[in-house]
């Protein structure tokens, strides 16, 4: 857990439960609010992070900033004001909304890439939404293929003080989900949606290798749910899944070379997919 880019901000497992209980009376109003469609889900998410980060480090998680040198471009939805400004924490930083958070203050210690994807979002130019279970692999593939990404916002967990999936506790997997959206919605989005359009209708190339191999279907997992960069890098991924299986099955070491017969044989489903 504590391996993470966020550790900053991550607790101990087993003060997840206690921490519970506070965080629920702090969350609570924005889900209601967010639930009533008073809050836009980018404020909403906004409005959990503040609270957890001052939870676990309290006037260490933010900063202000010039607005000579930054320009915040983040839109509140109309009704977020009656929903955040009395709340204690908005009163301490003396805004309302999360709009006029981003108007003087700045996120510390978590990637840039989240703050430019919370404004976007708040502006819809994402096609980003919110829900309260993670989806499984094959799930967020047609997602992504349809050009489209969740973020996973877990109440259960949240509130519970359980792990969302063995390994992350719900903050910690919202920012993972926030920067990975962050990666989708990149430069490399048209051709990351062309991937996985390609790898969505050639799915059942690999249906036989996945019920054999666990650590195949392990690895064309991430590719296609838990893998955002350019599309190079997404075939190259494939690539090594498919060669890998390949060294499985012949005996060999990934260190080995594979023989003429298994390199013929991986180029040529590679050649199908890229056709499809």
């Amino acid at each position: 857990m504590f391996q993470s880019r966020f550790k900053f901000y991550l607790v101990p497992e087993k003060d997840l439960i206690d921490e519970a209980r506070d965080l629920q009376i702090r969350i609570q109003p924005y889900l209601d609010g967010f639930d009533h469609q008073q809050l836009h889900a980018a404020d909403l998410v906004v409005c959990v992070l503040m609270e957890i980060m001052e939870k676990r480090r309290p006037g260490q998680w933010y900063m202000k900033h010039s607005a000579a040198t930054f320009q915040s471009t983040f839109i509140s939805h109309s009704l977020a004001t009656s929903i955040c400004s009395d709340r204690p924490l908005f009163r301490k930083l003396a805004i309302q909304n999360p709009g006029e958070y981003f108007q003087r203050y700045a996120f510390k210690k978590l990637p840039g890439e989240v703050s430019t994807l919370l404004q976007r979002w708040s502006r819809n130019e994402v096609n980003l939404f919110l829900t309260e279970k993670a989806v499984p692999p094959y799930e967020m593939l047609k997602l992504q293929a349809s050009g489209h990404r969740i973020v996973t916002l877990s109440r259960e967990s949240l509130f519970s003080g359980a792990l969302v999936d063995g390994r992350r506790d719900a903050f910690e997997f919202l920012l993972h989900d926030l920067v990975h959206a962050a990666l989708f919605f990149s430069k490399t989005h048209e051709e990351q949606v062309h991937f996985f359009k390609l790898l969505l209708n050639g799915y059942s190339l690999f249906e036989e290798d996945m019920k054999r191999d666990r650590e195949f279907t392990y690895a064309l997992e991430y590719t296609m749910s838990d893998m955002n960069t350019s599309k190079e890098h997404l075939v190259h991924s494939l690539r090594a899944a498919c060669i890998n299986l390949q060294k499985r099955e012949e005996g060999l070491a990934k260190d080995q070379r594979l023989s003429d017969a298994g390199e013929q044989k991986c180029r040529l489903k590679l050649d199908i997919f890229m056709s499809l």
